[in-house]
């Protein structure tokens, strides 16, 4: 449901922030461009009541606040606090650069992806707060309940959300500014963004530390390629160019035909463009094991050697497969 925007900004607007923001752009489809810019003096100076069309454009936006479900919303001023129960606040000390906040309904504001990144260091693990990155510059959002997947424009980039937190104190940005180095631009699913963690962060962290592929970067596909799949571009999931692997997710247990019959034709156009491609299904990703081994085929295809030397890796794998949801 859209809520037309009034012409001008009203004095006191909601800001959604922090874990509230992120769920809103976890399962936002529009586009971001659209969304009109406010001053961060817009940000609410007193306590808000939750009036009747308060409440409906906050349903519009896919937020039900109660008592137990608290929302997350900035306020001016060190000294502001929301005395609702269905408000979580948070204090807006400085002013915020432009283009911050985006008012998303009459009455609404949501901070921005790139602020939203930033606030989430403070409330989520190092390896979660990749992973939201991930999420925040991919080409898919999670819908719903169920976290349907759906086909989007990149919120964001990477670079946008460091040049962003260079705008900021850089206290500001404590902790995150070190997460976002092993953010991908790119990911079109979230195992996805996932392997690409397991495969690259380092192995401090639980990963294998191998070079990072390049994720669906379109390369142009010849005219034999264009047979088997008649497109100008193809998108390998993730791609070491100088070696021409692809290692490609297969989630054929959640796609439906039509879209399998795609996987595999565009599978077939690599592979006459000289492209070997590796497949990863989810089995394996889930099976620590497995995945060991088909890392081991990745390595050794890409001349690269991992060199895990902790005798706590299996720890530090396993703790990173339980922040990503994977055990």
């Amino acid at each position: 449901m859209e809520i037309p925007l009034p012409n001008e900004a009203p004095r006191q607007t909601l800001v959604i922030s922090h874990r509230s923001a992120f769920e809103f752009w976890r399962s936002f489809t529009g586009k971001i461009a659209r969304l009109r810019s406010l001053r961060s003096e817009a940000a609410m100076e007193s306590s808000v009541r939750l009036t009747p069309q308060l409440r409906e454009e906050l349903r519009a936006l896919g937020f039900t606040p109660s008592e137990k479900q608290p929302l997350d919303l900035l306020f001016s001023g060190s000294s502001a606090r929301s005395r609702s129960s269905w408000v979580r606040a948070h204090a807006l000390l400085d002013p915020l650069p432009n283009g911050a906040l985006l008012q998303v309904s009459p009455h609404v504001a949501v901070v921005c992806p790139e602020l939203c990144f930033l606030e989430m260091a403070r409330q989520l693990s190092w390896e979660k707060l990749v992973l939201a990155g991930f999420e925040l510059c991919s080409t898919y959002a999670q819908v719903g309940p169920e976290l349907l997947l759906a086909e989007r424009q990149p919120l964001t980039s990477v670079d946008a959300i460091r040049n962003f937190a260079y705008l900021l104190p850089r206290t500001y940005c404590a902790g995150a500014l070190h997460a976002l180095e092993y953010v991908q631009d790119g990911a079109a699913s979230p195992m996805e963004a996932k392997v690409a963690m397991l495969l690259v962060l380092p192995t401090y962290r639980g990963g294998y530390a191998l070079p990072r592929p390049a994720l669906n970067h379109p390369i142009a596909t010849t005219q034999q390629a264009r047979r088997l799949y008649p497109r100008a571009t193809v998108r390998p999931d993730m791609y070491w160019e100088a070696v021409g692997l692809d290692v490609e997710y297969d989630g054929r247990d959640s796609h439906d035909a039509d879209d399998h019959a795609k996987d595999v034709a565009r599978w077939g156009a690599l592979a006459v463009m000289d492209i070997e491609v590796l497949m990863f299904t989810s089995a394996q990703v889930r099976d620590s094991r497995a995945f060991r081994e088909l890392v081991q085929v990745v390595a050794g295809k890409i001349g690269h050697r991992p060199r895990i030397r902790r005798e706590d890796f299996p720890a530090r794998e396993a703790r990173l497969r339980e922040e990503l949801n994977l055990r």
